[in-house]
């Protein structure tokens, strides 16, 4: 029964200071939803979009007015 015991004495000593730094780092996910910074870029998604004809010219010109705040 104490051999048991032994593997815990070695791993949540160590979980509990990986854990931490990978909270306080951003590394795991935040609370509140996706860190800003990170996904795919907008503008490359609506030109990705325009580019396989899922949308048209008029409304790729829209959208790249809106992401560029004109």
């Amino acid at each position: 029964m104490p051999f048991f015991w032994i593997p815990f004495a070695w791993v949540i000593p160590l979980l509990i200071p990986v854990g931490l730094f990978l909270l306080l780092s951003g590394r795991w996910g935040a609370p509140g939803g996706p860190q800003r910074g990170h996904g795919p870029d907008p503008m490359a998604i609506l030109q990705e979009r325009f580019a396989r004809g899922e949308i048209d010219h008029d409304e790729y010109e829209r959208s790249s007015r809106v992401l560029d705040g004109r």
